[in-house]
């Protein structure tokens, strides 16, 4: 009895360190882009080509849809258990539309109001991860059909696949960010 109390009390101690990782890779993209950015004005922002069709604004928009997206995604699997999600790509999208309309939903925003958004998203899923660390159900596998080789796929999984997302487009904005100092 004493062996399975110690099990147990090793896995809520591995379960709560890979939560407290998880949290970590949500704040720490948003803390690093906070401080490159943190000199530009809106003028700057917007006139900073990250990709060519997309500036610094763009591009943190396109982040911003992505983050959102996953929000959803980790609601519906924490409400909804093994339920496939219901998402709208159809597998021979290349993303380009579910991307052009995130840009167009925030391309006019101020780089303040952006980052504020990207804040607040984030905010919303590490409650959800805070809320949901005892009972499980972060660690429950859930196909997902554009995950292709990674599904079935955790919600734990699916943060540090959403911190790899956005730290590529923060090297490119930083890399861009100091080619033009």
């Amino acid at each position: 009895m004493q062996a399975r109390k110690v099990k147990n009390e090793f896995n809520r101690k591995s379960n709560k360190s890979m939560i407290d990782k998880s949290i970590a890779r949500i704040n720490d993209p948003l803390k690093l882009i906070n401080k490159i950015t943190a000199n530009l004005n809106d003028t700057q922002s917007q006139g900073l080509m990250i990709t060519k069709q997309w500036n610094l604004n763009s591009t943190i928009a396109h982040l911003i849809g992505w983050a959102d997206q996953f929000k959803n995604e980790i609601d519906f699997l924490l409400t909804n258990g093994d339920k496939q999600f219901p998402w709208e790509i159809s597998a021979v999208d290349n993303w380009s539309a579910f991307n052009d309309n995130n840009v167009k939903k925030l391309n006019k925003s101020s780089l303040k109001n952006l980052l504020k958004t990207f804040e607040d998203i984030n905010d919303q899923i590490t409650r959800m991860l805070e809320e949901n660390q005892e009972n499980g159900k972060l660690l429950t596998k859930h196909e997902i059909k554009y995950y292709g080789k990674f599904s079935p796929i955790n919600i734990l999984q699916m943060i540090k696949m959403k911190a790899y997302h956005e730290m590529e487009h923060i090297t490119q904005i930083q890399e861009k960010i100091e080619a033009k100092n």
